[in-house]
């Protein structure tokens, strides 16, 4: 996590915080870029990534932390 926090890419912004949140939550980068937002389900904390976009065509729901 610190080599990530240390991130330096002129140009690329959105790199850093993707991949700390593909550290923290252990999905694939492909569901990370093609994710929207009607996914998050913010009340109950938890992303749920539909079938159809798993590799498996399973559902995944991933919990997310209440604190940012």
């Amino acid at each position: 996590m610190r080599v990530i926090a240390n991130y330096e890419n002129m140009g690329d912004k959105q790199i850093r915080p993707a991949l700390q949140l593909i550290a923290l939550i252990f999905v694939r980068s492909n569901e990370l870029i093609k994710a929207s937002w009607e996914e998050i389900d913010f009340k109950n904390a938890l992303w749920i990534i539909p079938a159809a976009r798993m590799k498996k065509r399973k559902e995944h729901v991933t919990s997310l932390t209440h604190n940012a």
